[in-house]
């Protein structure tokens, strides 16, 4: 019976790998993933931002929240009693505590 040459290539398309010429996982392929390596501190600090914004959002809800931490960081330099005046009128003084949490 006759060989048929496509039969031979569809064979070598099916081939296993020599064991030499696999890549190795371990070895640095010059593609970059994207992915840095990060304090495990850093992440840990961004957890807790998070929470705490997340506190306060729920609480106050999301309108208030962030006009007062918008308010907040444009008069952050202020004396805390100026900082403290106008914090009490958006939130209201029974909610200035959440000021110790969005500092």
């Amino acid at each position: 019976m006759p060989v048929d040459q496509d039969d031979d290539e569809d064979e070598q398309d099916l081939a296993i790998p020599n064991e030499d010429n696999e890549d190795d996982d371990d070895e640095d392929d010059g593609m970059d993933n994207g992915l840095e390596e990060v304090d495990p501190q850093v992440l840990k600090l961004q957890e807790r931002i998070k929470f705490l914004r997340h506190r306060c959002v729920s609480s106050l809800g999301n309108q208030i929240f962030d006009k007062a931490y918008t308010v907040y960081k444009q008069i952050s330099d202020r004396s805390g009693e100026e900082i403290r005046e106008q914090l009490i009128r958006i939130l209201g003084e029974e909610s200035i505590g959440f000021w110790a949490i969005m500092d």
